[in-house]
């Protein structure tokens, strides 16, 4: 069953699971976002940031 998270008011991102993405040093958010295939603006609406600064040892949750 896909589950719809509301991204923005005028977009759903559809999505069927999610991922715990643990940061490790070095890691960027644009890294995170191509690996996953996702845009950076998504990504961080989906976590709630406000910036695009990440801190290594915590973690992103990633729809699938």
């Amino acid at each position: 069953m896909k589950t719809k998270f509301p991204l923005s008011k005028d977009s759903l991102l559809n999505f069927s699971s999610i991922i715990t993405h643990h940061i490790s040093p070095g890691e960027s958010l644009s890294q995170i976002a191509d690996e996953y295939k996702i845009s950076v603006k998504d990504l961080m609406e989906f976590n709630e940031l406000k910036s695009s600064k990440i801190i290594s040892g915590s973690t992103l949750d990633i729809p699938k």
